[in-house]
């Protein structure tokens, strides 16, 4: 059985086409219960003098019932089953008549030619199907969820789910966490992810995923009420503290250097990641990288390397040489432009031949592997030329750069 309610505007029975006097005498049938209204559209249809609708049929069978039966994991479903389902997964029924199919209004049994009175409409006595619309879904609750040190208010908004039992609840759009829940009799599913378009400074971001990631490890409170979650971290918890890591050392890096970056919905490249540990080393360590990679020529123009230089490699092949240049290095990140100096140092390099390009006014040292002393490169970023040079007056700085420690690459 559906029930429906609405509330009804009668219009004057002058209006129409019919007399008040007919429309009264086909009324009294429906003891009461009902009455023929006009409408604008030229027709008169049948509803309840008070307001109140409630349908009914018999005889009928419903479209697609195997896929709702499956959908409600039910075998035997009730009519209020069915509007249930209809309303939790705002999929509308499909009734189709069968022999003796009746219909009621009210409990008064209806013909389905008896609906409506029309100069050109003649409706069939027995449609060939009825569609029953369910009720537009427009529930929402504000719940206090917290993890018993922090909470926050979130307006949750009822969704469809294909289901009998379940409801479906997802935050607003203007959340900072999306949070997408279904209950049942019971147990409660939720689905937590952080809202990038909510979170527009690293701050929040960082705030909102520290939060996040404490809702599975202290667990969640609704409205005061703990909630038990399950045994164990969850397969997501690993990529939350590696996110919570990177984006740690972001804001140390912002707030550093004195910049705002701007968060996206765009992945994070190995460029990005990369610029991110050595901005973070260079200024909140304040230490060099260290970069184990195979090295088979370093290239420099006429002017960048002393002729000095080339003579005495020339003359002590077979020595470990160090060798240390710095370079304007510039890039963006984040939706900042980064202007530094970036100091290189080569160490255990182990010339082979020298070899001089005239096309490109270019040098080449062709390297060759040593085995006991692997070549590695460390890498320190300065803001200016100043602190470039500060570093340089330190009788130690070359030390410090040859035992520059290596870091694992950041990535989430």
């Amino acid at each position: 059985m559906a029930n429906f309610i609405k509330n009804f505007k009668n219009q004057n029975y002058n209006d129409g086409f019919l007399p008040q006097s007919v429309l009264e005498e086909l009324s009294k049938k429906w003891n009461g219960n009902l009455e023929y209204v006009y409408k604008e559209n030229g027709t008169y249809m049948l509803e309840a003098t008070n307001g109140k609708v409630e349908l009914g049929f018999k005889n009928f069978e419903i479209e697609n019932l195997d896929e709702i039966k499956d959908k409600c994991q039910k075998e035997k479903l009730t009519m209020e089953d069915l509007i249930d389902y209809s309303y939790n997964s705002q999929r509308p029924l499909t009734l189709k008549p069968l022999k003796n199919f009746q219909q009621f209004i009210n409990n008064e049994k209806i013909d389905n030619n008896e609906f409506i009175i029309s100069k050109d409409i003649i409706a069939d006595p027995i449609p060939e199907k009825l569609v029953i619309f369910p009720e537009k879904m427009n529930k929402s609750i504000e719940l206090k969820i917290g993890n018993g040190e922090k909470s926050y208010v979130y307006t949750f908004i009822q969704k469809p789910i294909d289901s009998l039992t379940k409801k479906r609840f997802v935050t607003s759009p203007n959340s900072k966490l999306l949070i997408d829940y279904e209950i049942d009799n019971e147990r409660i599913k939720f689905n937590i992810e952080i809202n990038k378009l909510q979170n527009t400074t690293i701050k929040e971001y960082l705030e909102t995923l520290i939060f996040m990631q404490s809702l599975f490890n202290k667990g969640m409170y609704i409205n005061d009420t703990y909630i038990k979650g399950s045994k164990g971290k969850d397969e997501k918890y690993e990529k939350r503290e590696k996110l919570i890591d990177l984006w740690n050392k972001v804001y140390q890096i912002e707030k550093i250097l004195g910049l705002r970056f701007t968060i996206t919905n765009d992945l994070l490249d190995k460029k990005d990641l990369d610029n991110i540990l050595l901005l973070y080393k260079s200024f909140i360590e304040n230490k060099a990288l260290r970069i184990n990679k195979k090295i088979n020529t370093l290239s420099f123009s006429y002017e960048n390397i002393p002729e000095w230089f080339i003579k005495d490699v020339k003359e002590n092949k077979e020595r470990n040489l160090c060798l240390e240049y710095s370079e304007k290095y510039s890039f963006n990140l984040l939706g900042e432009k980064i202007d530094v100096l970036k100091l290189k140092s080569y160490f255990n390099l182990f010339i082979d031949e020298i070899e001089n390009s005239e096309e490109t006014k270019k040098i080449h040292l062709i390297l060759k592997e040593n085995d006991e002393n692997k070549t590695y490169e460390s890498v320190q970023l300065f803001k200016n030329e100043h602190d470039l040079e500060k570093f340089f007056s330190k009788k130690d700085h070359l030390t410090e750069l040859q035992n520059a420690e290596y870091s694992i690459p950041i990535y989430y």
